[in-house]
Order: structure tokens, then sequence, then C-alpha cells
């Protein structure tokens, strides 16, 4: 009886043995097919050290850190086959995001499937939403390094000089708000790929632009009195063939002063012409008395000397 209980216990551990290294095996077999066979790898740029974030179906479903150069990479294994519609976007290291791209993607069981022809966009921010007379319209953001960028106003190409990004990633466009003509803008800042393909706008990002017109005071002029000419007429020279009447001159009445003066002129004269005439007539009488003394002398002289 114990011989056989001991039989019977060998026997047991016998097949234990031999059965669970073999379900050990199968589980591994298992595990390795099912992790690692459909991979999906993504590449691509934005600005430097950005946080990237991957989003399928509204779920997070990776972030991976971009370097100083800007260029991120992200592995996803285990992934099933089929249609896949990843959402990517980035922040950057002012806490501005970048908008969503997004890219189908059709995944092969058992295969690698690479894209790396991804380029985010740049983030944007402006200084302000109103400008006025005198005020700096500035927008500057982030993107890949040593980069051009340009600008959008209103959906067409600005006539403003792109801008280059630094070695970090920054750029920045300042213009004066009074080179705009009154009105809503909106703005996007984008940047070309090496065929110079547009390959990422930023936000659209809306601003106004309102420049008073300049009122100029009126001008006050002094008052000046009207200034009342007089003219006297000149008599119409009179021809010896035709006869015209001449225009008889209006005397225009003298000032008080000088009809006095005239007057006293006249009487002075008169008086000295009168004084004179008395005097011519008085030396006329003294000459003919004179004359009449001197006969009768004569005549005397002439009855003595008979």
């Amino acid at each position: 009886m114990k011989r056989k209980v001991l039989k019977a216990i060998a026997y047991t551990f016998l097949i234990l043995g031999l059965l669970l290294p073999f379900k050990l095996f199968s589980n591994s077999i298992t595990f390795s097919a099912q992790v690692g066979d459909t991979i999906l790898i993504l590449k691509g740029y934005t600005s430097p050290n950005s946080l990237v974030t991957f989003i399928e179906n509204n779920v997070v479903i990776g972030t991976i850190a971009s370097d100083s150069s800007g260029y991120f990479e992200k592995n996803f294994t285990a992934q099933n086959d089929g249609i896949h519609q990843i959402q990517i976007h980035s922040t950057d290291i002012k806490n501005i995001s970048t908008p969503v791209i997004t890219k189908e993607i059709n995944l092969i069981s058992f295969q690698t499937t690479e894209i790396n022809d991804i380029v985010l966009p740049p983030t944007v921010t402006v200084n302000q939403s109103f400008f006025n007379t005198g005020d700096i319209l500035i927008i500057k953001g982030y993107t890949i390094p040593n980069t051009q960028t340009e600008l959008l106003l209103n959906g067409s190409l600005a006539d403003i000089v792109g801008v280059l990004s630094d070695s970090n990633g920054f750029f920045i466009y300042q213009y004066p708000a009074n080179n705009f003509i009154n009105g809503n803008y909106k703005f996007q800042v984008f940047i070309k790929d090496a065929l110079g393909q547009i390959t990422g706008k930023s936000f659209e990002t809306p601003f106004n632009i309102y420049i008073p017109f300049p009122t100029t005071p009126p001008v006050v002029s002094p008052i000046v009195p009207p200034i009342t000419i007089v003219s006297t007429p000149v008599p119409t020279p009179i021809s010896e063939s035709v006869s015209t009447p001449t225009e008889v001159p209006v005397e225009q009445p003298l000032p008080p002063s000088i009809s006095n003066s005239n007057t006293q002129m006249t009487y002075l004269i008169c008086l000295i012409c009168t004084c004179s005439l008395i005097a011519l007539l008085l030396l006329i009488i003294l000459i003919l008395l004179y004359k009449s003394d001197d006969d009768e002398k004569k005549k005397k002289q002439s009855i003595n000397i008979n």
C-alpha cells in the first residue's frame, strides 16, 4: 500500500515537471506576439523645449519634449492595424499653444510605420487688441530656430518684410499703427518648408486700428479796418476836332485847419498889397510936392534976377 502511494506521488510530480515548462514557454510566445508587432513612429519639429502632445479619439496617448533644435520623436508600440487619426500640438516655453494638426495614418500589422514630415505652426501673441495714434503693433512668438516667418493680414500676404527666428526660435514683428488704414484686422504667422510650401499657420488673431483724423484749429485773422480810397477824377483833354464837354471837378472841402490857414494868408497878402500901394502913392505925392517947390524956387530966382 505504501509503495502504491509513493508511486502515485512520483507520477504526479513527473507530470507537473513536464507540463510547467511547456506552459511557461507558451505564455512567453503569446506575450511576445502581442507587444511590438505594430509600431508607429512620429517625428517632427516645433519650437525648442516645447511640450508636444499626441491625441487620439479625444484621449491623450502620449507627450514628449522637443530638444534645443525643436526636434521631437515619439514611438508608439502595440498598435492596432487600420486607420488612425492622430492630433498633434505643442506648448512653447511661454505656455502658448500651437494650433492642432491632424495626421491620418494607415497602420499595417507587424510593420513599423514612420511619419517624419511633421512641422507644427508657430505660436503667436500680440501686445494689444486696439491701436491708436503713436502705438506700435508688436507680434511675437516661437517657432523652429533659424526659420523664415511670413505674415498674413486678413488672409493675404502682408506688405511687411518677413522675420527670421533666432537660435531659440523667437521672432518679433514691430510696425507703427499709423501705417495702417483704420479697420479690423486678423493676422497669422506661417513658415515654409524646403520646397517653399506653407507648412503651418498660427492661430488667426484679431486686432483693431483706429487713427483719428487730425483736426486743424481755425486761424483767426486780425481785424483790419477797411481803407477808403478817394480818387479825384481827371479831366478829359479836349480834342480840336471833337469838342467833348469836360467834367467839372467837384472841389473837396478842406479840413478846418487848412481853411483857416489859407484865410489868414490871403488876409496878410491883401494887407501887404494895400500898404505897398499907400506907400507908393505917398511917394508919388512927395515927389510931386518936391518938384513943385523946386519949380517955385526957380521962378523966384528968375524974378529976382530980373
